[in-house]
């Protein structure tokens, strides 16, 4: 049984539509399939995107069995009524007009990457808290900003505000829930250990918010909020 063909079994197995952690979640219990992957959640998506329709992705592939119900989840096109089967066509028709890059390519690594270049270029200003700057530079110029607490984990980002205020980036391709108690389980640390008196402010970037990360981002305090990364990937005129 291929990877899809597992998820496509999960799915009349649950009878309804599922988000990727639950499809993966049922895979391994029912042992559908054995994931290899250092990544399984990722390697999921991935091979699920490939055969869901309305969905632009670098290696489309037959047989066309998906469609995306939400932020990383997914349902079988054979239960779909008339009205939503023709919303994921239209879906389809402007995934195949698009000119653009698959952005869902754009992997938590690059992020990283991509957010310690700006921090260096620009300071992180469009972040609206000012100008930031590393907490630990020595430490964190060697791992691009990572921040290792050595009790509750490594941070994406641990930054300072000109003022002395704290700010810790948690970057994610996809967010859930969950994202948010790895969230708090840093913003804890740093206002006990760092802040003193200080605001440490939690932000959550991603490409894909879910709707669980943004009820339990309502849970917190004030100072957690989340930004969606928007990724412009549309391709210029051809030249030569």
């Amino acid at each position: 049984m291929q990877i899809y063909q597992a998820a496509e079994q999960t799915l009349r197995d649950l009878k309804r539509p599922a988000h990727l952690r639950d499809i993966h979640r049922h895979i391994e219990e029912k042992c559908y399939f054995q994931f290899g992957a250092t990544d399984p959640l990722r390697a999921l998506g991935v091979a699920i995107d490939r055969h869901c329709k309305g969905v632009m992705t670098y290696q489309p592939a037959d047989p066309t069995v998906f469609y995306r119900a939400g932020p990383a989840t997914y349902g079988l096109l054979e239960t779909l009524d008339a009205s939503t089967n023709e919303d994921v066509e239209l879906d389809d028709a402007i995934s195949k007009a698009e000119t653009g890059l698959d952005s869902s390519l754009f992997l938590e690594q690059e992020l990283q990457r991509w957010i310690y270049k700006n921090l260096q270029q620009n300071r992180l200003t469009n972040l609206n808290l000012g100008p930031l700057s590393l907490v630990d530079p020595l430490q964190q110029d060697a791992k691009q900003g990572k921040f290792n607490t050595r009790i509750v984990g490594e941070m994406d980002f641990l930054l300072k505000t000109e003022k002395g205020d704290y700010v810790i980036l948690e970057l994610k391709r996809q967010s859930d829930d969950q994202t948010v108690g790895q969230l708090c389980r840093y913003w804890g640390w740093v206002k006990n250990n760092m802040a003193n008196n200080n605001t440490v402010h939690g932000l959550v970037i991603a490409q894909e918010i879910s709707e669980g990360l943004r009820y339990a981002i309502k849970a917190t305090n004030e100072n957690i909020k989340y930004r969606q990364l928007i990724i412009d990937t549309t391709l210029g005129p051809e030249g030569r």
